[in-house]
């Protein structure tokens, strides 16, 4: 076991820090190979020192990464790792995000009940932590799932229709949380 200084600690996450950073710059200039490398140092040296949330942190950009890229499947695992990490350091609101990074997932692949019951776990902690842009967005997502539902091939005009009653009511209720 390495025990790190406190001097040492702050030196790592500074490194940690520019090493996201020039990352994430990276990913914007379109270099997406050499972003992965970067975020993958930070990720290396976060679960050296034992920085879980960081862990999580470096697991969901490199998730962004490959779902960008369309590689859902990737992502889809890194999100899932993240939130594993989340959920046993109890970071609510990392748990949220998280779960509303998989519910993209499974939105994107129209696995619609899967990415519902993800948002909905979402909005139930947002609520708690009273983060309300963020309860708004998801209750939008929601609303943008109903309204995916309805647009399904063979589905009844009752069930459509149920289903765009459904999407307004989540519509609705982001905004009122907005308009607040």
């Amino acid at each position: 076991v390495t025990l790190f200084t406190p001097t040492t600690w702050l030196s790592l996450s500074s490194i940690i820090l520019s090493t996201n950073n020039i990352g994430y710059l990276n990913k914007l200039q379109g270099d997406i190979p050499k972003a992965l490398d970067y975020y993958n140092k930070a990720l290396s040296i976060q679960k050296e020192i034992g920085d879980n949330e960081g862990v999580a942190t470096s697991l969901n950009n490199i998730g962004v990464i490959h779902q960008n890229q369309g590689d859902s499947k990737t992502a889809l695992t890194y999100y899932k790792q993240a939130l594993q990490i989340r959920e046993e350091t109890g970071s609510k609101s990392g748990v949220a995000m998280s779960l509303n990074n998989i519910a993209n997932i499974y939105t994107s692949q129209k696995e619609y009940d899967l990415a519902l019951e993800s948002l909905n776990k979402a909005v139930n902690i947002q609520k708690e932590l009273g983060d309300k842009k963020s309860e708004a967005t998801a209750y939008n997502n929601i609303g943008f799932i109903y309204n995916s539902k309805a647009k399904q091939k063979g589905i009844s005009k009752s069930r459509k229709d149920s289903l765009l009653n459904l999407a307004l009511v989540e519509y609705k209720r982001g905004l009122v949380i907005r308009e607040d």
